[in-house]
């Protein structure tokens, strides 16, 4: 089944696939068709961040020997070991015929949102994949730039992002941006089995 890919988040210069995923690398074309100008970018499609035969982080497989050759009819036992810690985020992972749940620990709490462009008179609002959102512990007061990032989350197809951490109590700066987009800064107090939805709608720079 064949399905629509997001729109580039910003103009390509090079891409490739020598690496897992669809990754597009450069920025603008200077005139003359030169080295790029602009923006310098490195951004990995939303959703096709890995190969099919990506190792899992966190599915291990033990046996006493190397690789098995079975003849038809034949079967081995080989123990399977999931591990929680090697994930980022809690959720529900599948592996071939593994799958993991993963909940997060109740001291934590997780920030999530969605990034848009601001309707115009001339056009309606619109989700942003591919938008950076930055979590600050310091940040420019005149450009609402981040400072001091702490974590750094890129939105996915539908212009959504979610960030698990610690939930200390501390103050963070919550920053979006994008390409054409002025940036935007809310602040947030992470408290522990908290979930704080912070929404940007990005009007264009």
């Amino acid at each position: 089944m064949w399905s629509a890919l997001p729109n580039a988040v910003y103009p390509t210069f090079r891409s490739g696939g020598t690496s897992c995923g669809m990754y597009q690398i450069g920025g603008s074309i200077a005139a003359g068709f030169g080295f790029p100008s602009g923006n310098t970018v490195a951004q990995v499609l939303p959703g096709f961040d890995q190969c099919g035969g990506d190792t899992v982080s966190w599915l291990t497989t033990q046996r006493s020997r190397g690789a098995l050759e079975l003849a038809p009819g034949q079967s081995v036992n080989v123990r399977v070991t999931v591990d929680a810690s090697q994930l980022t985020a809690p959720g529900k992972y599948a592996a071939l015929p593994v799958k993991l749940h993963a909940t997060a620990p109740r001291s934590w709490g997780e920030v999530k949102g969605t990034v848009t462009s601001a309707a115009t008179a001339g056009s309606a609002a619109k989700p942003l994949p591919g938008a950076t959102v930055q979590l600050c512990a310091a940040r420019d007061a005149a450009s609402g730039t981040c400072t001091h990032p702490r974590y750094t989350v890129t939105t996915d197809a539908h212009g959504g992002y979610s960030l698990w951490l610690p939930g200390r109590g501390e103050s963070l700066a919550v920053v979006a941006s994008g390409a054409g987009y002025a940036a935007q800064s809310k602040e947030v107090v992470i408290r522990r089995g908290g979930v704080f939805d912070v929404d940007f709608s990005l009007a264009t720079a």
